[in-house]
């Protein structure tokens, strides 16, 4: 949520080079719709708003058991601000202007946190996967793969073997602003299959109709 669209603009680009679908509005109305529509990892959240205040929104998640991290990023920099935010349910809070380097490594530990797996790196037999970078290798030799097929990759180590619908690694590529072309999952992971086949053949990625898909280490023969 941030109403200079030229800064909006900025973070969002920036984010999504970093793998985050994102969702830029610029006041609580339209915050509130999204929030209806959509399911997200984490809020970035102005305070000074063209339609009230982010402190009531963020005072509104809580009250109804939101429990969705909250990173404010506000030019109220003053410590009385900044323990008001905290108290209000913020996790975190950043005064403007920021390096997006730094916000985009505190959205990965608010989103670690949130989810319940503060390590940074996936491991899946030889197979490494580096969330704070989205870099995967085996036995220490890099895996090449581009963004998309990368942010498959973690949502299917992240599951620890369990099942993940389609449906479910397209809304953590997208956002309601810009969607997937018909069958894109399918090719990354196809492309997934190809990288891991050469590097790791004992990694295998299966498919079963109606659950999804899921990453195993079959056992030593």
């Amino acid at each position: 949520m941030e109403d200079e669209q030229r800064l909006a603009e900025l973070l969002s680009d920036a984010l999504r080079r970093q793998g985050w679908a994102v969702d830029a509005v610029s006041n609580c109305g339209d915050a509130y719709a999204a929030l209806r529509v959509a399911s997200y990892r984490a809020m970035i959240l102005d305070l000074s708003l063209p339609d009230g205040d982010g402190m009531g929104l963020l005072r509104n998640l809580r009250a109804v058991g939101d429990t969705m991290p909250v990173l404010v990023l506000t030019a109220r920099g003053r410590i009385g601000e900044r323990v008001a935010g905290l108290n209000a349910g913020a996790d975190d809070y950043m005064v403007k202007p920021c390096a997006t380097a730094e916000l985009h490594a505190r959205l990965l530990a608010l989103t670690r946190r949130a989810s319940g797996a503060p390590a940074p790196v996936l491991r899946l037999g030889p197979l490494e996967f580096d969330q704070a970078s989205r870099m995967a290798s085996v036995r220490g030799e890099p895996l090449r793969l581009t963004l998309r097929p990368a942010m498959v990759l973690e949502a299917l180590l992240q599951a620890k073997g369990r099942f993940v619908s389609r449906t479910a690694l397209q809304e953590n590529l997208t956002s309601f602003q810009g969607g997937l072309e018909s069958g894109a999952i399918e090719v990354y992971i196809t492309r997934l299959r190809r990288s891991l086949e050469e590097a790791a053949p004992e990694i295998r990625i299966e498919n079963q109709r109606g659950f999804g898909y899921r990453i195993l280490l079959d056992p030593p023969a």
